[in-house]
C-alpha cells in the first residue's frame, strides 16, 4: 500500500488486548501460513530482547469497520479525530498510546501473526496487548493488493 493509501484509510494506533486480533482474513489473502518453527524463533527473541511492541516497526497492520472503532473509542473516552492526533503525537512518546477495548474478530490483522503467537506465550497473563496501527476496513482491498 502506498503511503498516500495509507493516509487515506489511517485511523491511529492502539494499544489492543491480542486475544481480540483476527487472523483469519489474512491467512485467506494469501499470506502466509502459520509456522510454528517462526514462532519459535520469535518466542527466542522475545526471551532474549524483550518483545519491543513499542517500536514502530513492530506494529501490526489491520482493519477495523467504522462501527466497532466508534464503539471502542467512546468506550475509551476517545473521539475519531483527537484519537488519530494523539496516536500520531504518542508515536514520539509510545508509552502514552491509548488501550482500546474492541470487540472480539473486530480488528482483522494483515500483519503480526507470528509476533502475536509467540507474545501470547512470552507476555504474563496480565499484559496480553500489541500495538495495532488501524485503518478502515475500505482500506483493506488496498492494502491486500499492495502485498
Amino acid at each position: 500500500m502506498n503511503s498516500n493509501t495509507k493516509g487515506k484509510y489511517f485511523l491511529g494506533v492502539g494499544r489492543i488486548h491480542l486475544d481480540k486480533l483476527d487472523f483469519t482474513h489474512s491467512l485467506f489473502h494469501d499470506h502466509r501460513e502459520e509456522s510454528e518453527k517462526v514462532r519459535s524463533r520469535l518466542l527466542n527473541v522475545f526471551k532474549l530482547e524483550g518483545c519491543r511492541r513499542f517500536d514502530e516497526d513492530t506494529f501490526i497492520d489491520a482493519t477495523i469497520n467504522e462501527t466497532d472503532f466508534e464503539m471502542a473509542l467512546s468506550r475509551a473516552g476517545k473521539q475519531k479525530e483527537s484519537f488519530k492526533k494523539s496516536s500520531l503525537d504518542a508515536l514520539l512518546d509510545p508509552v502514552t498510546i491509548t488501550s482500546l477495548e474492541v470487540a472480539a474478530y473486530s480488528v482483522h490483522c494483515l500483519t503480526g501473526l507470528h509476533r502475536v503467537r509467540a507474545a501470547q506465550e512470552y507476555l504474563d497473563g496480565n499484559d496480553q496487548w500489541w500495538v495495532v496501527r488501524l485503518h478502515a476496513e475500505q482500506g483493506e482491498k488496498a492494502f491486500t493488493r499492495a502485498n
